[in-house]
């Protein structure tokens, strides 16, 4: 896997994602998530598992309701474990993570309040 074009496609695709959540992409947590997507102790949860998993929701997308969130929740859906932490540990490396299913006038709010 050819990792500048990884990074580059994944952030062509935060952004993209972004423009419908909120105006202006949050480059500092985008950074914090490629760091830990790509910690020395991952085997299988990688930039690789990121791209198949947002891969395989862009077959499903379409019968999504609110696909925004979901692709944002693939983002975080492993990013925050690291192996050799305490539950605890891991509960507060996440602590910035709120989730949340607001009607539909919150969700920008929502998903802004996750950074």
């Amino acid at each position: 896997m050819d990792q500048a074009r990884t990074m580059a496609r994944l952030t062509k695709r935060w952004n993209t994602l972004w423009s419908h959540l909120t105006p202006v992409p949050s480059s500092e947590l985008l950074a914090q998530l490629l760091i830990a997507w790509r910690e020395p102790q991952r085997h299988y949860h990688t930039l690789q598992h990121l791209e198949e998993c947002l891969a395989l929701f862009d077959t499903l997308r379409h019968t999504a309701q609110h696909p925004h969130e979901i692709e944002l929740a693939l983002w975080f859906h492993d990013a925050v474990y690291d192996v050799r932490a305490t539950t605890t540990r891991n509960a507060r490396r996440a602590g910035r993570m709120k989730p949340c299913t607001p009607p539909d006038s919150k969700r920008k709010a929502c998903a802004a309040s996750m950074t």
